[in-house]
């Protein structure tokens, strides 16, 4: 049978910051919550403390980068805040706003 090469388009990440910026998920709240709680972002922490699995702690991570909560990666190191965490329900309550 022959083969067709498909080659597949990706986005920059730039798009992709602005595209995860837009997404919603509902545990967002917590996910910012738990971070502010560390004083850090991490996908591992996200899995244990709200019991879900490494993709989705790990969209959760993406999106609270995108929105500018947390910091770009660096290594395996956990995020660090771009909030001070008594900020943390403020930044909630400006969720339900979007």
């Amino acid at each position: 049978a022959p083969y067709t090469l498909q080659i597949a388009t990706t986005t920059m990440p730039g798009d992709m910051c602005n595209s995860l910026a837009q997404v919603s998920d509902e545990l967002i709240p917590a996910a910012l919550r738990i971070a502010a709680e560390d004083g850090m972002a991490s996908v591992s922490r996200l899995q244990r403390r709200l019991q879900i699995g490494h993709p989705r702690a790990s969209r959760l991570v993406a999106i609270l980068e995108a929105r500018g909560f947390v910091s770009p990666p660096d290594g395996s190191k956990p995020r660090e805040l771009r909030f001070e965490p008594t900020e943390v329900e403020g930044l909630i309550a400006s969720l339900d706003g979007k």
